[in-house]
């Protein structure tokens, strides 16, 4: 079994979560957010870290 760690920190008191647009042409967007704002992001499909995974 294995876990992957996502380092997700950014900026002063941000983390980091990487959106999908719909877009053909620019697919995700990344974004620093704050805690608070996580659970709804996270709601709405959105994944912690930088978009490089997708």
């Amino acid at each position: 079994m294995s876990v992957p760690v996502v380092d997700a920190r950014c900026e002063k008191d941000k983390i980091m979560v990487c959106k999908t647009t719909g877009s053909s042409t620019n697919p995700s967007k990344q974004l620093c957010v704050s805690a608070n704002s996580i659970p709804a992001h996270l709601r709405s499909g959105a994944t912690l870290g930088a978009c490089d995974h997708l």
